[in-house]
């Protein structure tokens, strides 16, 4: 869906980060549908999913995302099947892609 480069946007106000990345996506499954329509304030936070591609002072890059059953317990909201699919998968994919250096 979108980039934002935090690198580059701070640069123009004299502010200088290490290589800074959020990159937003969504994909045509109707999990997250699903799981908004269950409970609609999880797209503040859950939908649509964010990763932060980013940098140490060393130069060591890394790859965060949320934790979407985390998100929805600080809702308060239920953590439905659709949900709980969602996570495993990110969870899955891109946890083994970040253990293999």
């Amino acid at each position: 869906m979108a980039t934002v480069d935090f690198q580059a946007n701070e640069a123009t106000v004299g502010i200088e980060l290490p290589k800074a990345y959020m990159i937003l996506f969504c994909g045509p499954a109707p999990g997250g549908g699903k799981a908004m329509a269950e409970a609609p304030t999880l797209g503040l936070d859950a939908f649509c999913q964010r990763f932060l591609v980013w940098q140490d002072g060393a130069g060591k890059t890394y790859l965060s995302f949320n934790d979407l059953t985390a998100l929805a317990d600080r809702q308060q909201v239920p953590t439905s099947i659709a949900l709980r699919v969602i996570d495993y998968r990110l969870g899955s994919v891109f946890g083994k892609a970040l253990q293999a250096e």
